[in-house]
């Protein structure tokens, strides 16, 4: 009998990833995936999960969204994978929850804190899209969107930069575009 798995599967080199869950095997599940697919799919990863689980990872990675289950292979997403195969990943926090900070938080760290890309560009009211949140994690975060990632984490300024200053450093992998 096989575990319950939440499995990952990208559609061509560069196309879009499928986050499925099946109770079977997840080969099967992409072979029947594959028949109606013009390109090769691969699976990028597979953990033992839920529905709950699959279903959350869907709502954390909603704005890459393309249709049904399949997702952008934008960088966010294919570090995650990377660290929920590797066991490492942290999930955010569910809305109402609040996430502690570390003392010195990353950028990762922030956005989670924050309520996650869709929910920064969303208090930003247009001035920040979610596609820039992303790139905070490899660019790191200009000053001028600092007060809306303090009043929606409670993250300190002295905060803010150092988690830019270890971005800048590398001292932390980058997670995203």
């Amino acid at each position: 009998m096989t575990s319950p798995t939440i499995y990952f599967a990208q559609a061509g080199r560069d196309g879009p990833i499928k986050i499925g869950f099946t109770a079977g095997k997840p080969s099967q599940r992409v072979a029947k995936l594959q028949t109606g697919c013009p390109w090769p799919i691969v699976i990028l990863a597979t953990v033992r999960g839920t529905t709950a689980e699959e279903a959350r990872l869907h709502q954390i990675f909603a704005d890459l969204r393309t249709e049904g289950e399949w997702f952008k292979p934008d960088d966010a997403l294919l570090c995650a994978i990377g660290e929920l195969a590797a066991g490492t990943y942290r999930w955010p926090e569910q809305q109402g929850e609040k996430r502690l900070l570390p003392d010195q938080p990353s950028i990762d760290d922030v956005i989670w804190a924050a309520g996650g890309p869709a929910k920064i560009a969303a208090a930003s009211k247009g001035a920040v899209t979610v596609d820039a949140v992303h790139k905070w994690r490899r660019n790191g975060i200009r000053d001028w969107h600092w007060a809306l990632l303090m009043s929606l984490s409670g993250v300190t300024v002295e905060q803010l930069y150092a988690a830019n200053l270890k971005q800048a450093a590398g001292d932390m992998p980058a997670r995203a575009a």
